[in-house]
């Protein structure tokens, strides 16, 4: 599972061994936050990384931009609801 950064690539040179794609899509995931929480404490921009999910040839088989492991963080909005008040208000 190596790590982009737009040119620039930090790779993984001890590996991982996982069940299937999804064991390292949840790896990828806990790590991609670990190093977004680790940026932000540091107060550096997230950026646009992305984790290249290999298999034991080194073919890339996924791609996981970190963004991705925030989504089933977010918390659910609903949508606001506005009064329109035709009063002036009392002095």
């Amino acid at each position: 599972m190596h790590q982009r950064s737009g040119d620039i690539v930090i790779a993984d040179l001890e590996g991982g061994q996982y069940v299937d794609l999804a064991d390292a899509m949840d790896d990828a995931k806990q790590a991609a936050r670990e190093i977004m929480a680790q940026r932000v404490l540091a107060g550096k921009p997230l950026g646009h990384s992305v984790f290249q999910i290999t298999d034991d040839a080194g073919r890339i088989v996924n791609t996981m931009p970190f963004q991705t492991a925030l989504a089933d963080l977010a918390i659910p909005t609903a949508p606001r609801r506005y009064t329109w008040v035709d009063e002036e208000p009392a002095e």
